[in-house]
């Protein structure tokens, strides 16, 4: 079987110094893939789709692997180093913003790089056009970033050589709750549903609520129900192996919140909460340490962060870590909070349990269901059970983390083989 595999989002954001959540998941795809000469790497973009060389792709991929820190140990972690010196020193009162860990800028785009760059672009038609010049059978296309599907003219290539789309839906979220995203992304979702259907495209969902939600929409949109496969995302080996290894010893207690600084994470919520801790227990309130890029529509959070004097001595914003730097800070927190009012999925939970941290996280349809009973589940705006969960964790021989740790211990989450397997059994059906 011939797989076309789209990695525009990865080929637009290799420049960066780490992934979100969905960069990871193209990326985990993209290299599952790479093992088989079967495979083609698609670019879709607004004027131009095409097919990068195998050579090309694969330099896209040693490009990311070193810019994403991808393989990296913790030891070798400047930001996680940067992170553990500020955690090692004591609170600074007079601080006015909070401290900002950053990755280093990624390198590679330089002229040559970008030349490198545009040629693979202007190229890409002819070499998607020579590929499919050979009649085939058995020709699958996939797009697991929701790039593009809005347009779904831009795939008429597939549509005219007859090979079937699957596509993964992360979420509906901006049709559910178009408060939290950009202006205009509601009407940007829907007409990826509607693209989806004129595409004849298979589904997949990461969670049995994303299914529900879409088989709402569709339904609400008067279109025909595609097949689809309800496959978890799995989690990287980085995670699992943390869970092995000796947490930072003659650390203060600090608390992780990972995810994009986006309103509908709860950020605000918790800040606030943190602002409370910091009231009741002075310079001996846990640190706060959320680990993601700055999203959108997030001024408020952005103004807390960087003019709140209250904050700035116990909270740290981080971006750039690598993957076993992260684990290595999940294995010593106290605890991973997931405060969110929304989620279609949520690996940073999953992480966290592979991990064996202890996990407080909203009690939502998507924790109640990825978290099962392995999290203590509390209602999003209930912030005196938020601070007292936190003051337990806080606390050295309160039992509540035992427990916890004890459950997250007990959850297997899936891996990305896991994942795969299931998603290419569904796509090779006939």
């Amino acid at each position: 079987m011939k797989y076309y595999i789209d990695i525009t989002r990865i080929y637009a954001r290799s420049w960066r110094s780490a992934p979100t959540g969905i960069d990871r998941v193209e990326w985990a795809y993209a290299q599952h893939l790479s093992h088989d000469n079967a495979t083609a790497f698609i670019a879709t973009l607004p004027r131009v789709s095409g097919m990068l060389p195998p050579n090309r792709a694969q330099n896209l991929f040693k490009r990311i692997h070193a810019n994403w820190n991808l393989g990296a140990p913790a030891t070798e972690d400047a930001v996680l180093k940067d992170v553990e010196i500020w955690l090692w020193r004591d609170p600074d009162p007079s601080r006015t913003r909070v401290h900002r860990a950053q990755g280093a800028k990624a390198h590679g785009m330089g002229a040559r790089s970008a030349g490198s760059a545009l040629a693979d672009i202007v190229l890409s038609p002819q070499v998607l056009r020579r590929e499919l010049a050979t009649p085939a059978d058995d020709r699958r296309y996939l797009n697991v970033s929701h790039l593009q599907i809005d347009h779904p003219q831009r795939f008429a290539w597939a549509s005219r050589h007859r090979i079937e789309v699957t596509l993964l839906l992360h979420d509906v979220i901006p049709m559910d709750h178009p408060e939290f995203c950009r202006p205009g992304a509601a009407r940007q979702h829907e007409a990826r549903l509607k693209g989806a259907a004129a595409l004849g495209a298979r589904l997949i969902v990461n969670s049995n609520f994303t299914r529900a939600r879409v088989e709402h929409h569709w339904a609400a949109l008067k279109l025909e129900s595609p097949p689809i496969l309800v496959a978890p995302l799995g989690i990287e080996a980085a995670f699992a192996a943390a869970a092995s290894q000796d947490a930072p010893r003659h650390v203060p207690p600090y608390f992780l919140c990972v995810g994009t600084l986006e309103p509908r994470k709860n950020l605000a919520f918790l800040l606030e909460i943190w602002r409370r801790l910091i009231e009741r227990h002075g310079m001996a309130a846990p640190r706060l340490l959320l680990v993601g890029h700055r999203g959108w529509e997030n001024q408020n959070i952005i103004a807390m962060l960087e003019r709140s004097p209250r904050l700035a001595s116990h909270v740290m914003e981080i971006s750039g870590l690598s993957d076993s730097g992260l684990a290595a800070l999940m294995a010593g927190a106290r605890g991973v909070l997931a405060p969110s009012l929304v989620e279609g999925y949520s690996l940073p939970v999953l992480e966290a349990q592979a991990c064996g941290a202890a996990v407080v996280a909203s009690d939502i349809a998507v924790h109640r269901e990825v978290a099962a009973s392995a999290a203590l589940l509390l209602h999003p705006l209930d912030g005196p059970g938020w601070i007292a969960a936190i003051e337990r964790l806080t606390a050295a021989q309160d039992p509540l983390a035992q427990e916890l740790r004890g459950k997250s211990a007990q959850v297997t989450p899936a891996r990305w083989s896991d994942h795969m397997r299931q998603v290419m059994a569904f796509v090779a059906r006939p």
